[in-house]
């Protein structure tokens, strides 16, 4: 038996995306650019571009998902004020996690004023609430217990996938599955109402994104002109309204749901690529984590035992690509680390790397 890695199961999907497009478009593929969750950290960041080598793939970018879906919305607006600035709020809610991005447009031009994200927080958590009601429902009129039982645990799962999305469209669903486990055949009924009561723990996570990202672009909800809502969980009525009584406006759909990302990504490799010529538009991205730089010493000379000192290098928000020089008055040796600023919401370690400065 093998063991692959996620970097190296990443590189072989990679590939596949890779051969796919090389067969339709019937030419080589190698320039790409990929799009990436907002949160990913450093380490996270650089096992996709490793992923990508693997691939045979050259990276032009990595874009956040977010900052994709407001390019491909943006690019092709042909009535986007010169001067005031148009501001949309972008929430993907997909399978595992929810990003909120505000970016303000103007013509020929976005600029992201604020990312927020819950990593957590996303359609599976339906599934999972789903699976569990049906499963104790199960046990106690069955009385079969599917936890214990893998393959029943697996059949009730995709059954419950396809039950959210019937009550997506319909108040009510019916489940029915033959032969779950011990050789029974299990049915079950529930409303909207009560999927949505059983499902309010994950409900009321859905504003505290929402609220941050309008808190770091320094805007009122009212500033917001439009919602575009994109991502396979955001067929959920529940999710919807929540959204339209947040913004006090009804969230609209003219992207592709699932398809956006893709496209924006697309669109941003034409724009890098010097092969492709498109529209003249220009994307000002931003950083969503602070990056700090430490060193111990007070003094030129003082390396050992000296005290930490600290400089925030790159504020959260700082426009990307950017570079900054920084000056060390040292006649010594000496090693400097680089980390994030705060860490309360990336769930990482906060170093990102270590380098030793040699004073030759």
């Amino acid at each position: 038996m093998r063991t692959f890695t996620p970097t190296q199961i990443l590189g072989m999907v990679l590939l596949n995306l890779k051969s796919i497009a090389e067969k339709n478009l019937n030419a080589a593929v190698v320039d790409c650019c990929i799009g990436i969750p907002v949160y990913f950290t450093d380490l996270q960041r650089r096992a996709v571009l490793d992923a990508a080598t693997i691939a045979g793939l050259h990276p032009l970018r990595l874009i956040h998902e977010t900052t994709a879906t407001a390019l491909a919305y943006g690019i092709y607006k042909t009535d986007l004020p010169e001067n005031d600035q148009l501001n949309v709020a972008f929430v993907d809610i997909g399978h595992a996690s929810m990003q909120v991005c505000i970016a303000g447009f103007k013509k020929g031009q976005l600029t992201i004023l604020a990312h927020s994200f819950d990593r957590s927080l996303g359609g599976r958590d339906f599934d999972e609430v789903l699976f569990q009601h049906f499963a104790a429902k199960f046990k106690e009129e069955y009385k079969i217990d599917v936890l214990q039982n893998a393959r029943a645990s697996i059949r009730l799962r995709t059954a419950c996938e396809k039950l959210k999305k019937i009550l997506s469209a319909n108040p009510e669903a019916p489940l029915n599955i033959e032969c779950l486990m011990d050789e029974k055949d299990v049915r079950g009924f529930i409303k909207r109402e009560e999927f949505e009561q059983i499902s309010a723990p994950i409900l009321q996570r859905v504003k505290r994104p929402l609220e941050k990202a309008l808190a770091d672009a320094g805007l009122a909800v009212e500033n917001v002109h439009m919602v575009e809502v994109v991502g396979s969980a955001s067929r959920v009525p529940a999710m919807l309204k929540i959204l339209t009584e947040f913004f006090g406006k009804e969230p609209r759909r003219t992207m592709n749901a699932s398809e956006c990302v893709a496209r924006g990504c697309a669109l941003e490799c034409a724009i890098l690529s010097p092969t492709f010529k498109v529209r003249e538009f220009q994307v000002n991205e931003s950083f969503p984590f602070p990056v700090s730089l430490s060193w111990k010493g007070s003094g030129p000379d003082s390396q050992a035992g000296g005290a930490e000192q600290q400089q925030l290098v790159f504020p959260k928000g700082n426009p990307i690509p950017s570079i900054k020089a920084v000056t060390f008055h040292k006649s010594s040796t000496f090693t400097v680390d680089v980390q994030y600023s705060d860490v309360s919401d990336l769930q990482a370690p906060p170093k990102i790397s270590t380098y030793t400065v040699i004073n030759s």
